[in-house]
């Protein structure tokens, strides 16, 4: 088993999504022929589940054999009434919860915890010095793991 997994923004505009799918589908398709046959989406609006609807693409038409697993930060995550939320987390094949309750560095664990069970890592990211997106990346690099950005313009 190969894994990557995703890290990006969750704020994006239609502009930017629309920039971005063809990389990130692109970046996708590579991590497969490369090996990559299982992905891990921390389930955060934006850039992973943007992520996570191309994956279930590739699954869908042409690598039946793919996985999709999330990695949520916390059990009351699970419960969101997000409908788009709700009909992708159904599409997993594995779910994985960090904590049992919120607690401030909860997302952070859960990332660490998707990079550490990963090979590869697929970032969306603006060149700020600072956030979620640029801790993960900074994490990754330090596992020395391979990670692919895809760079947008500042939000």
């Amino acid at each position: 088993m190969k894994t990557c997994c995703f890290t990006g923004h969750r704020e994006l505009s239609n502009e930017q999504s629309q920039i971005i799918i063809p990389k990130l589908s692109h970046a996708i398709k590579q991590a497969i022929e490369s090996g990559c046959d299982t992905f891990i989406s921390g389930f955060a609006q934006g850039f992973d589940l943007l992520s996570v609807k191309l994956v279930l693409a590739q699954k869908k038409e042409y690598y039946p054999f793919l996985s999709l697993w999330a990695y949520i930060p916390y059990q009351q995550r699970l419960y969101t009434k997000d409908i788009e939320f709700q009909s992708l987390i159904e599409q997993c094949d594995c779910i994985k919860v960090i904590s049992k309750q919120y607690y401030r560095a909860c997302f952070l664990k859960r990332n660490e915890k998707m990079v550490d069970d990963s090979n590869h890592v697929i970032a969306c990211y603006d060149y700020r010095g600072k956030g979620g997106t640029y801790q993960t990346i900074q994490y990754a690099q330090k596992q020395q793991k391979s990670i692919t950005i895809i760079p947008i313009s500042l939000i």
